[in-house]
């Protein structure tokens, strides 16, 4: 994890530790790799769950699952000291996917998010903060295919493709 040159603590005069701000940052891209590896699984268990249908529940809850955490990892990566406690705190961000991505939008300058797409997130964001894909309810007794998912899906594979050329590819940084 530490890049060359890197500090990771520091100790100061009373002997406490502090995770500095190069070793809080690979902490928030370890988050954000965490989040991605969650929307990998999703894609993997839904090729390989077709036959399946209420394997598509856990699909949807494992993807909205990733996405929370990438969108909670590039809050981070932009202000640390701002949103960490803000993130932890249920009544400013909690689950809520919509909340997540229209701050992650408006923090990087990002084109406001379609009503096409806001509508889709806003379905599946009531299904996962309210943990209806994660436990049985009625729900499961309905075809998970009347969950559009379509649209977020494709936009968070692209911002992970874009975000990574960000992070890693470039000295363009959040």
């Amino acid at each position: 994890m530490p890049q060359k040159g890197g500090t990771m603590i520091e100790l100061n005069a009373s002997a406490q530790t502090k995770v500095t701000d190069y070793a809080q940052r690979q902490l928030n891209l370890l988050l954000y790799e965490k989040g991605k590896s969650f929307v990998q699984a999703a894609l993997l268990l839904h090729v390989h769950s077709k036959n399946k249908p209420i394997s598509e529940y856990v699909v949807l809850h494992i993807f909205c699952q990733g996405t929370e955490i990438i969108l909670k990892a590039l809050l981070l990566l932009k202000d640390d000291r701002h949103y960490r406690p803000l993130l932890k705190k249920k009544r400013d961000f909690g689950h809520n996917l919509e909340k997540l991505s229209i701050e992650v939008v408006t923090q990087y300058g990002l084109n406001p998010i379609s009503p096409e797409l806001l509508k889709e997130l806003q379905a599946l964001n009531s299904l996962f903060s309210n943990h209806f894909l994660r436990y049985g309810s009625l729900l499961d007794a309905f075809n998970p295919n009347i969950v559009a998912s379509d649209l977020v899906m494709k936009r968070v594979l692209a911002a992970i493709r874009l975000t990574n050329f960000y992070l890693f590819n470039s000295s363009n940084t959040p």
